[in-house]
C-alpha cells in the first residue's frame, strides 16, 4: 500500500490510484504498436533491394550488358528475377499502407495526450518538447511514404518494360521445346534494346528510393522507442 500511495509521474507525487496520463499510457501502447510496423517495414524494404539487385544484375549486366540470352534457362532467371520483385514490391506496398494508416491514428492521439497535458497542469515546456518530437516522427513517415511511393511508380515502369523484353523473347525464340540453348541476338530487335534502356534507366530510381525509404524508417523507429521511453518514464505511474 505505501508503494501505490507514494507513487510518483511528471505530474509530482499522488496519493491516490489511477493519478497518471490517461493518454500517455494510450500513446506509449500505440508508439510501441506503431514501432512493430515500422521494423517490419525496415525489413521488407531491404528484401525488396536485395530483389531489385538480382534483378538489375540480369536486365541490365547480363541483357543489356552482352546484349544476348544465352539460353531458355537464362530467360527463365529474367522472369524469376522479377516474380520475386514484384512479390517483394508489393509487400512493401502492402506493409506502406499499414504504416499510413498507423501514422493517421499516431496524429490523433498525440493530440489527446497534448490536450490531457493541458488540462492535467503539465507545464508548457514539456508539452512543447512531446510535440517537438511527435513533429519530428512525422516528418520521418512522411519522407518515408514519399520514398516508397517513387519507388513504386519507378517498379511499375520497370515491370511494363520488363513484360516487353519477355513477350519478345518468348513469341520469338523460346516458344518451342527445341530452342533450350539458342542464343539471341537482343540487337535484333529495336524495340527490346529499348525497353531494356528504359530498365536501366529506372533501376537506379527504385534502389535509391529504396534506400531513402530506409533511411527514414530507421530515423522513425529510432524516433519511436524514444518517445515511448519518455512517455513512459515521465507520464506514467512508477
Amino acid at each position: 500500500m505505501f508503494d501505490r500511495f507514494t507513487q510518483k509521474t511528471g505530474l509530482g507525487q499522488f496519493t491516490q490510484k489511477g493519478t497518471e496520463l490517461r493518454h500517455a499510457r494510450l500513446e506509449e501502447t500505440r508508439l510501441l504498436n506503431d514501432l512493430a510496423v515500422e521494423q517490419k517495414e525496415v525489413a521488407l524494404i531491404n528484401t525488396a533491394i536485395d530483389k531489385s539487385q538480382a534483378y538489375d544484375q540480369i536486365a541490365v549486366t547480363e541483357f543489356l550488358g552482352t546484349k544476348k540470352c544465352n539460353s531458355v534457362n537464362h530467360f527463365k532467371t529474367f522472369q524469376i528475377a522479377m516474380e520475386s520483385l514484384k512479390k517483394a514490391m508489393d509487400d512493401v506496398n502492402n506493409v506502406d499502407h499499414q504504416w499510413t494508416k498507423a501514422e493517421r491514428q499516431e496524429v490523433g492521439e498525440m493530440r489527446r495526450l497534448v490536450k490531457e497535458m493541458a488540462s492535467s497542469g503539465v507545464s508548457d515546456a514539456d508539452r512543447t518538447s512531446i510535440e517537438g518530437d511527435e513533429k519530428i516522427l512525422l516528418e520521418f513517415y512522411i519522407k518515408g511514404n514519399k520514398a516508397v511511393k517513387k519507388a513504386l511508380s519507378a517498379f511499375n515502369d520497370v515491370h511494363k518494360f520488363h513484360e516487353t523484353v519477355d513477350s519478345a523473347l518468348l513469341k520469338r525464340h523460346y516458344n518451342s521445346p527445341g530452342n533450350v540453348n539458342l542464343v539471341v541476338d537482343l540487337t535484333g530487335d529495336p524495340k527490346l534494346m529499348s525497353a531494356l534502356g528504359k530498365i536501366d534507366t529506372l533501376m537506379p530510381v527504385i534502389r535509391s528510393s529504396l534506400a531513402e525509404a530506409v533511411k527514414a524508417e530507421e530515423d522513425a523507429v529510432a524516433m519511436t522507442i524514444s518517445l515511448a521511453k519518455r512517455i513512459k518514464d515521465k507520464w506514467l505511474v512508477k
